[in-house]
């Protein structure tokens, strides 16, 4: 972890756990969520399942919110403990390199 990243770090982890995850979620979400509810529905279509596109769209949009929400939340969850271990790690490999005091 380089300094911009262990200064970004200390202001997201000031800001608190619950408001980094949750303001990830659009983003982090979104890019899982967006290509399987547009292939979920090409399948539908595909299969002729649908008669018309409007029938799907409120079962598309509960699928999406569904899947952004689950996606981003994991998501968001896991980077919060990597980026706090890395910022562990770096706070003990510099406790490391220090000279012992007295000496």
């Amino acid at each position: 972890m380089n300094e911009s990243e262990r200064q970004d770090w200390e202001q997201a982890r000031a800001r608190g756990k619950f408001w980094f995850i949750v303001s990830g979620i659009p983003w982090r979400g979104f890019k899982f969520a967006a290509p399987f509810t547009i292939a979920f529905f090409l399948i539908d279509l595909l299969t002729q399942r649908v008669k018309s596109p409007w029938s799907e769209a409120g079962q598309m949009a509960m699928i999406y919110a569904l899947l952004t929400l689950a996606v981003g939340g994991g998501e968001g969850a896991y980077a919060w403990f990597k980026q706090k271990r890395d910022y562990q790690g770096g706070l003990n490999e510099a406790r490391l390199k220090r000279p012992p005091a007295g000496h």
